[in-house]
């Protein structure tokens, strides 16, 4: 018969069948209580019932899967009280890890809730630590196990309490209350887990980079996922390769299909020309779900790191104040921080993959809420750029050339259209001497001309035209700009 891990790969692609074309008007927050089948596909009942009875699990004993369908029964209940539960202490972190019994085994699974604190309506939600915010303190000698217990301590910044202290920094609980903020939590926590002693190889493998995979709430990973991912992160010769940032697989909404698409929820534009183009040059540009990240971090042993803020302080004598915040892995300062990791990944040089596969299957919003997240791209496309060029961070610079060299493409065309020269751009900038000028374009000139002449005496250009020679000088004059295109 099968191994154990085929029997779990066959009963979760199973269970991915039954459930990957959900939609939120059966299983959304508004739905009060699910319908009876929509219950059993959800936890599993429905696969297992198929993988009974016209699966590989036919012979199986089913006093050996007693357990399986206890297991069933208590995630069907766990389900159906999900609504029913609340966390009473929302400013504290709430976080779980569950560990096998079998040694052998390597699965782990975390339940991870960041801290929430209430916040006064007054308070401006600010990245650093002000009146009204959340924030601990961080010892100078503080380690990675001092961190869960560090931040339990978070407590309000108030008016006329004082907080100096030389021996402990002061650390925002919060520097991003979205999205980001939650992935780094995730992120910084993992770290926190992978260098207790239990769970070290004490070889290589403790210093290698661990992946990283984001699935947002309305979407559900194939069971094959992983499985199509991983080999992307390596080279043809098996090798890691470190210079993959991540990989980005297309979101698709079963409920959406292509001849009524007409707000294009697919994003079919991007996912289908888009990214196949940029993938070209590794390019392409993370969309947070369906994404998969490659992460190494230089120092492993802390997960604090200092930064200058933007706004000067007066009673410092008008320099940047540093302040400690937690390491942040994404990008926080910005709506789109997808784009914006996917900007630093690059100008650090590294670059992506486009996996041209559906990987996942989502359910799609309702069309209001899909217009408003068109808009929130839009302006966090207008915030990002505003931010990278009007910043000096390391590799921003590449950003400014491309745009210089964008800047210089869009004049060079103007002139070609606009302008009527005898005497080539590279030989009045001094580059290129007249006479090695003529040279080069004499002989292709002499060869246009002929070949112009010939069509029109053969009347193949149309009857419009009285003087080929001006034909011949347009045509020349395109060729040596595509030439020096080409040649920049």
């Amino acid at each position: 018969g099968n191994s154990y891990q085929e029997n779990i790969t066959d009963f979760f692609g199973a269970w991915c069948e039954e459930t990957k074309k959900m939609d939120l008007n059966k299983i959304g927050a508004k739905v009060k209580e699910l319908e009876p089948s929509v219950m059993d596909r959800i936890c599993g009942k429905a696969a297992y019932r198929r993988m009974t009875k016209d699966g590989s699990w036919m012979s199986f004993d089913r006093q050996a899967l007693a357990k399986f369908e206890a297991a069933l029964d208590e995630l069907e209940n766990d389900i159906r009280s999900d609504n029913k539960w609340t966390r009473v202490s929302v400013h504290r972190d709430d976080v779980f890890d569950w560990v096998p019994k079998e040694q052998n085994c390597m699965l782990r699974l975390h339940y991870i809730a960041r801290a929430k604190p209430v916040e006064d309506e007054r308070t401006n939600r600010v990245q650093h630590v002000a009146p009204g915010t959340w924030y601990y303190k961080v010892p100078a000698d503080a380690t990675l196990d001092d961190w869960l217990t560090l931040r339990q301590s978070a407590r309000e910044m108030q008016y006329g309490r004082d907080e100096d202290d030389d021996d402990a920094h002061i650390v925002p609980l919060r520097t991003s209350r979205g999205k980001a903020g939650g992935l780094n939590f995730v992120e910084n926590y993992m770290v926190v887990v992978s260098e207790r002693p239990e769970n070290l190889y004490n070889d290589y493998q403790d210093d290698a980079p661990c992946l990283y995979s984001i699935a947002d709430a309305r979407h559900q990973f194939q069971h094959d996922f992983m499985a199509s991912t991983l080999p992307y992160f390596f080279s043809k010769a098996g090798e890691l390769d470190t210079k993959v940032a991540f990989t980005q697989c297309p979101q698709h909404f079963h409920e959406s299909q292509d001849k009524t698409d007409y707000l294009d929820t697919n994003n079919a534009s991007f996912f289908r020309l888009n990214c196949m183009i940029r993938n070209c040059s590794g390019g392409v540009s993370s969309c947070g779900t369906n994404g998969t990240w490659m992460i190494k971090h230089r120092d492993s042993q802390t997960i604090w790191e200092s930064q200058k803020v933007r706004v000067r302080d007066k009673s410092r004598g008008n320099s940047k104040r540093v302040e400690v915040v937690e390491r942040r892995t994404f990008h926080e300062s910005c709506k789109v921080e997808d784009t914006a990791s996917s900007l630093q990944a690059v100008v650090a040089g590294r670059h992506s993959q486009f996996i041209n596969r559906k990987l996942s299957y989502g359910m799609a919003k309702a069309a209001v809420g899909y217009l408003a997240a068109t808009q929130r791209w839009a302006e966090g496309g207008v915030v990002l750029s505003l931010q990278t060029l009007t910043s000096c961070e390391k590799g921003h610079w590449m950003v400014f050339a491309t745009l210089l060299t964008f800047i210089a493409f869009i004049f060079s065309l103007l002139r070609l259209v606009t302008m009527d020269v005898d005497t080539w751009l590279v030989v009045k900038l001094g580059l290129v001497s007249q006479e090695v000028m003529d040279i080069i374009t004499i002989p292709i000139y002499q060869t246009l001309h002929w070949l112009i002449t010939e069509l029109w005496e053969r009347h193949l250009l149309g009857t419009g035209i009285k003087d080929p020679a001006v034909y011949t000088k347009m045509t020349m004059q395109m060729v040596m700009w595509l030439v020096m295109l080409m040649a920049g």
